[in-house]
């Protein structure tokens, strides 16, 4: 969405005193809410819309790519030359039984599904580490109360994943709780 992404793109391309270590993205659940936003529409079938998420996707990583080049070249005098790690937390499943019925037909564990098989192979191609949302919330409908926050065990094992990928061989800290 070109209104939330084009502000923090152009802040990182032209005025960030150093890039960050690391970049975590996740979306695409708002891509599936609200299509029309997404180039595609309500009654398109699961495939077109995860073609035109890719589509949109391609554009983003494709800006991105550029403004993480642009700071680059802009910090080189200070001899700052380390592309950020870029992380992408997948589209988690979706609880049906738990959306409101206005959802229900925007939001569906096979467009989850479909979303993240278009958008896996573009951003490993974009230099992406992909990290899976969808399987443990596909395993746990039960642990969601409105069909797409999972609270509690799954979100603490998401984190738990999350910060292993960020932090290689750090242990996962004393009194946590990982299911």
């Amino acid at each position: 969405e070109a209104g939330f992404d084009e502000p923090w793109l152009r802040a990182l391309a032209d005025e960030a005193a150093a890039l960050p270590d690391a970049i975590v993205l996740s979306f695409g659940l708002w891509d599936m809410q609200y299509p029309q936003q997404a180039g595609s529409s309500s009654g398109a079938s699961v495939a077109e819309r995860a073609a035109a998420f890719a589509a949109a996707l391609q554009t983003f990583l494709s800006r991105l790519g550029d403004a993480i080049d642009a700071a680059l070249a802009r910090l080189s005098a200070r001899r700052e030359r380390k592309r950020p790690r870029l992380l992408w937390l997948s589209v988690g499943a979706i609880a049906s039984r738990a959306l409101p019925a206005w959802k229900v037909k925007l939001l569906h564990s096979n467009l989850s599904r479909a979303f993240n098989d278009a958008a896996a192979p573009l951003l490993r191609r974009a230099g992406v580490s992909v990290l899976d949302m969808y399987t443990e919330s596909s395993a746990h409908p039960e642990a969601s109360p409105d069909g797409v926050h999972y609270p509690g065990a799954v979100s603490r094992s998401h984190a738990q994943r999350l910060l292993r990928q960020l932090l290689p061989g750090c242990r996962r800290a004393e009194g946590s709780r990982e299911s």
